[in-house]
């Protein structure tokens, strides 16, 4: 089986019961990319390489997703998923990083946020994606939420990071 560039750049993590692959760029502060359901951090692979000039991008592949391994039987609901990435950050030693989330990663990121505000780890920012897959028909929210400094701006088709005012 061939593999392409960006998948072959994946590395793997223990955490926990689990063997999580991710795919890391760049350097800087970190922006987390966390993809919906039924993909894998592969729907980032044109996302990533704009922002790595700036950011240190982290695309993990959720638990039951992608090359992630987990034990059989394990828990995939999102809660289980929000574990997983604090775990994940912890390991790296990531303690504050924007969220970039897709559907469920979205949600993901929305638990996050939700729920531990009082640890080292920070939800800076949570912006909404929708990849260029969606029908030309069907409206696209831009970027959403940030801290002030700087913006994450996710569009469709469009990705940039600009300083804030």
């Amino acid at each position: 089986m061939d593999f392409d560039a960006f998948s072959l750049k994946k590395r793997c993590l223990p955490v926990g019961a689990a063997r999580v692959a991710y795919y890391e760029e760049g350097t800087g502060e970190p922006v987390v990319f966390l993809h919906g359901c039924p993909f894998s951090s592969y729907i980032w692979r044109k996302v990533i390489p704009r922002l790595s000039t700036r950011y240190r991008c982290l695309a993990p592949d959720l638990l039951g997703l992608g090359d992630t391994e987990t034990p059989a039987r394990a828990d995939w609901a999102l809660p289980a998923q929000e574990a997983i990435v604090i775990e994940w950050l912890d390991a790296l030693g990531i303690a504050r990083a924007h969220v970039v989330g897709h559907d469920h990663g979205e949600a993901v990121a929305q638990l996050l946020a939700a729920h531990h505000p009082e640890l080292p780890f920070l939800v800076r920012s949570i912006a909404r994606f929708a990849p260029q897959t969606v029908a030309p028909s069907t409206p696209v929210p831009s970027a959403v939420h940030h801290d002030a400094g700087d913006q994450l701006e996710v569009r469709s088709g469009d990705v940039s990071a600009r300083t804030g005012s």
